[in-house]
């Protein structure tokens, strides 16, 4: 990622922030996660899995952990809930996939957790490859605590095997990261 010229700078404060976060304990709070489809295909997600404690940890997106989905809208019979009911399956006709109707930019699907928690790591699945496999190319993933948005990411999921893991950054790395930046901005406009 560049965002000034002067790019030893801007990777000093990245490797300051990485080696921050890899010496504290503290985890991302969050209590929502969305998805947000960026083109006016439909959006279809297997599984959307938020841990805490890495892939070995606990799923908070489970409805089995008091976990509810909604979506904008719904197509198919691919409701919501089917996104956070364990199975990974990508295929559409085994009743696992959910879909919105489509044809808007912005359709999203979101889960909301019974309670705040501590994730590190969300893992996606797309649909599979039988049919529409690059409806999920492009994507927006939001976390929120409390209605309050506490990191994005734009990303897609790989259509070779229908899965991303994302490494959700930590509080004191999203700091420092946004403290470098701005310096490095003040920086140059004083320049």
């Amino acid at each position: 990622m560049r965002i000034i010229n002067n790019n030893s700078k801007f990777l000093l404060c990245a490797f300051a922030a990485t080696a921050l976060a890899a010496s504290a304990s503290a985890q991302l709070t969050i209590d929502q996660v969305r998805i947000i489809q960026n083109t006016t295909d439909a959006l279809s997600l297997a599984e959307v899995q938020a841990f805490e404690f890495g892939l070995g940890g606990t799923n908070w997106a489970l409805a089995s952990n008091g976990s509810t989905a909604l979506q904008t809208s719904e197509c198919c019979g691919g409701s919501p809930s089917r996104a956070i009911d364990g199975n990974t399956d990508g295929a559409f006709n085994n009743g696992s996939v959910t879909h919105t109707a489509g044809g808007t930019i912005g359709d999203y699907w979101q889960v909301t957790f019974a309670a705040d928690h501590s994730i590190d790591t969300l893992r996606l699945f797309g649909r599979g490859l039988e049919c529409c496999e690059t409806r999920d190319d492009n994507l927006t993933v939001k976390l929120y605590n409390n209605d309050v948005e506490v990191f994005t990411l734009n990303t897609g999921i790989p259509n070779d095997d229908q899965e991303i893991i994302i490494p959700v950054p930590e509080p004191a790395s999203l700091s420092l990261l946004s403290l470098c930046a701005l310096g490095l901005l003040a920086r140059r406009r004083r320049a």
